[in-house]
């Protein structure tokens, strides 16, 4: 979003399963004016979240990871810091209350 909270255009929409959602679709010559700002866009949140850790799934230009398969994988580590999670329901929840 820009500082007053307006989404940035990325070109597609969020979850938007076409070629265009693809990280590097917008690296690419030549850009019309939308489409260099898009290409920017895209850059921004990309470069934002890879210095913190993150890696990016190729395909899709708003799906970040870290720590888990996909961002050892795309990170070259050896194993991912964590696994699948369980999801604690409330009867696991009331059960743990109890005993």
């Amino acid at each position: 979003c820009d500082g007053i909270g307006v989404p940035l255009d990325m070109g597609t929409l969020f979850d938007e399963a076409v070629p265009a959602s693809h990280t590097a679709h917008f690296e690419r010559e030549p850009l019309d004016a939308r489409e260099r700002r898009v290409r920017d866009n895209r850059r921004l949140l990309y470069r934002a979240m890879c210095t913190q850790g993150f890696t990016n799934l190729p395909s899709e230009w708003w799906h970040f990871d870290l720590g888990d398969q996909l961002w050892a994988h795309y990170s070259g580590r050896s194993q991912a810091h964590y696994g699948p999670a369980a999801l604690d329901t409330i009867e696991n929840r009331w059960r743990r209350q109890l005993g």
